[in-house]
């Protein structure tokens, strides 16, 4: 059997992880961020890195070890995990803060995207059963287990009183309808104007895929490639629409 080190040195690595001398839950995830977290954030510029299996295995022991602490942590501190983890990697990392915020924004984007593609789902299993699309989002909790933060974007830190953050544009469509039009070029939902700042926003097709447009600050709002969406969205109804 030919003799693989690296394996074995990431296994000696992983034999304590950083922070298991700490006492606190959140005494040891700092430590783990101060310890662990440069190399895995300079990792995401380097190739090598991503197609290292040693290394790719320390860094899934490391979230795993950050879960355990964080269901911890959070039997004291119930607030959500995004926003302690947020204060944790300002307090053991300020000098990363330019590369944690980009980080955590593209995390907020690709779970927005998922948050979508469930919404489409939802709605088609929704059709199935009532022949239309629901008047309101709302409508469309049972057919995604009940879990109400599906409605809510992760890059939105204050959700208000909304009990969505998407604008829904397929109230009343029915199974007829819809095999009318061309599912790719039509809006099911999308971010409201400001989820992500005011920049771009996701939005999620009748045939169930998920786009990234970018915004302008001229007119049309969409341009390009998506002009065709201002027959349908409007910077009034992505700022103003809650259903």
């Amino acid at each position: 059997m030919r003799f693989r080190p690296a394996p074995l040195i990431a296994a000696l690595v992983l034999l304590p992880l950083s922070g298991a001398l700490a006492e606190t839950p959140r005494e040891q995830l700092i430590e783990i961020i101060k310890q662990e977290f440069p190399a895995i954030i300079a990792s995401q510029n380097d190739p090598a890195k991503r197609e290292d299996e040693a290394f790719q295995k320390h860094v899934e022991a490391v979230e795993d070890k950050c879960n355990e602490l964080m269901k911890e942590l959070r039997k004291t501190d119930p607030r959500p995990k995004g926003a302690l983890m947020a204060e944790l990697m300002a307090e053991a990392l300020p000098e990363h803060r330019e590369q944690v915020g980009k980080a955590r924004e593209r995390a907020a984007q690709v779970a927005s995207m998922n948050h979508l593609k469930q919404i489409a789902m939802a709605f088609h299993s929704h059709l199935l059963d009532h022949n239309k699309g629901p008047a309101t989002l709302v409508e469309l909790l049972p057919y995604l287990g009940d879990d109400d933060k599906v409605l809510l974007s992760p890059a939105v830190k204050d959700h208000g009183e909304r009990e969505t953050d998407y604008v829904y544009f397929g109230a009343g469509i029915t199974r007829e309808a819809l095999e009318e039009v061309a599912g790719a070029k039509k809006v099911l939902a999308c971010d409201r104007f400001d989820n992500h700042g005011g920049k771009m926003i996701h939005a999620v097709f009748l045939d169930g895929h998920v786009e990234r447009i970018e915004l302008n600050d001229g007119e049309p709002l969409f341009g390009g490639e998506h002009a065709y969406l201002n027959q349908q969205l409007t910077k009034v109804a992505l700022q103003g629409a809650d259903g």
